[in-house]
């Protein structure tokens, strides 16, 4: 019988939607429970009512029985705890409050069930209905009391006119009605605990998994730092012994042009001019390369850096090339950012060299430097006027030791603008390309405006254009 009410609460009777939480689960089965107890009490009480309690009005019993079905409806549909507990406690005060009179007022036995109501209150909506509803059912004696006394209202002899029958019936359903309701909590209670105590466990064996977790990753962290440590060392120790035949190369090819100078052939000549500038190459490819294996190892620590005086300091190490090229730069004012002096130079120079490198035979490159917020961004654009890039290999142009079609007669490793791009990343920004062959190449650099500090929005300062004086 127990297990055909649980299946008749959990599947008829318990709403579609409830919260996702142990309590939550046990206070919407809870008050299921109450609402089919009202449905039986008041089912039973009606049908003891109907066959031996003739002088007794079966109608307010048939009302709570049909309105507890209705109420437990709409409790299934919506599942609100407030709404349905309030509905069922109007229900039942207003059928009770109906008989209080005809069965004896403060005598009644009808008062004894009314001073149940307010703890369905307290257990299914809030406190505050709770104390709303046991000032009502307090008032109610009050009243009754003010009938009896003040008003001479002989509600004694109206209880002493029902007979034992009634009596029985009344208290026997009253009692069921109580012990159902502690039973109820018991269990439930019962099966919070354990409900919680099992959760309680499983977050116990989850938070050892986490802190074994973390001691793990600990560990990895560690060797993780070891091992880069390893490597750097490596990367420093490797590149000073290729260096150094490198530099035997260069040195002896240099002597043997010097001593063979007037023997030589043009082809000969030729060839050791290859071998030089071969190691030459490759010298600067692992100057390249053990700058590149650096970047994103130092990011702790980061300090304001004045974009304006960095361009400064770009501009002087690339003066011999602006001379050389007669070209120019010119920027507006740009923010202070949060990182490291290093990167940020290495960032503008290598985008800036790039642009007076891959500049027209004929015309004297131009570098234009700007800077604008953008939404949630800053960005800063830089454009020239050189050769630009085909567009089908724009998507390349920040891959390792990329080089371009229309690049092969330019000097460099193709580590420049992957140089770029992985500063870029660890500064947690992003970088795009825009260039049009024959005319010139855009890059735009994307900053999280968190990075900027100290920079008034609205500021206006002109343009500073450093042009190289001309070679004579």
């Amino acid at each position: 019988m127990i297990e055909i009410l649980n299946d008749l609460v959990k599947y008829r009777l318990m709403p579609s939607q409830v919260p996702n939480d142990e309590i939550s689960r046990h206070r919407a089965g809870l008050l299921a429970w109450v609402h089919l107890i009202a449905i039986v009490m008041s089912g039973i009480l009606l049908i003891v009512s109907i066959l031996f309690a003739e002088d007794q009005d079966p109608l307010p019993l048939l009302i709570s029985c049909l309105g507890s079905i209705i109420l437990a409806h709409i409790y299934k549909k919506y599942g609100q705890f407030n709404i349905s507990g309030n509905l069922l406690v109007v229900l039942l005060f207003g059928v009770l409050a109906f008989q209080l009179v005809p069965t004896g007022g403060l005598y009644s036995d009808n008062l004894m069930w009314m001073l149940l109501l307010p703890t369905v209150a307290f257990l299914f909506t809030s406190k505050k209905y709770g104390y709303f509803w046991s000032i009502i059912a307090l008032g109610s004696i009050v009243t009754l009391y003010v009938l009896e006394i003040r008003f001479s209202q002989n509600h004694r002899e109206i209880a002493l006119g029902f007979d034992a029958s009634y009596y029985m019936t009344s208290y026997l359903g009253l009692f069921i009605l109580m012990v159902a309701i502690v039973s109820l909590f018991v269990d439930g209670n019962k099966n919070l605990l354990e409900s919680l105590h099992k959760t309680s466990e499983k977050l116990r064996l989850r938070q050892d998994e986490l802190v074994a977790k973390n001691s793990l990753l600990k560990k990895q962290e560690a060797a993780l730092k070891s091992s880069n440590q390893d490597l750097e060392l490596f990367a420093s120790v490797a590149s000073h012994d290729l260096k150094e035949p490198l530099r035997m190369i260069t040195s002896y090819s240099r002597l043997l042009e010097k001593n063979l100078n007037t023997s030589l052939s043009e082809r000969d000549q030729e060839f050791l001019t290859y071998i030089k500038e071969g190691g030459l190459r490759m010298h600067t490819m692992i100057d390249d390369l053990l700058a590149y294996g650096k970047l994103g190892r130092d990011n702790k620590d980061a300090k304001p850096i004045d974009l304006d005086k960095t361009l400064f300091v770009v501009e002087n190490n690339l003066k011999l090339r602006l001379i050389e090229s007669e070209g120019s730069i010119s920027w507006d004012a740009l923010p202070t950012v949060l990182g490291h002096s290093t990167q940020f130079v290495q960032l503008f120079q290598n985008l800036i060299a790039n642009s007076l490198k891959f500049s027209r035979e004929g015309v004297a490159p131009n570098v234009t430097i700007t800077g604008a917020q953008r939404s949630d961004l800053y960005e800063i654009k830089l454009s020239d006027n050189g050769i630009g890039i085909a567009a089908d290999e724009i998507d390349n142009v920040f891959g390792v030791f990329q080089r371009l079609s229309n690049s092969a007669k330019f000097e460099g490793t193709g580590l420049g603008l992957a140089t770029v791009k992985r500063i870029m990343d660890g500064l947690g920004g992003a970088i795009k390309v825009e260039s049009t062959l024959g005319l010139g190449t855009s890059f735009t650099l994307s900053f999280p405006l968190k990075l900027t500090v100290g920079f008034v929005q609205g500021d206006v300062v002109p343009a500073r254009t450093n042009a190289a004086p001309k070679l004579h």
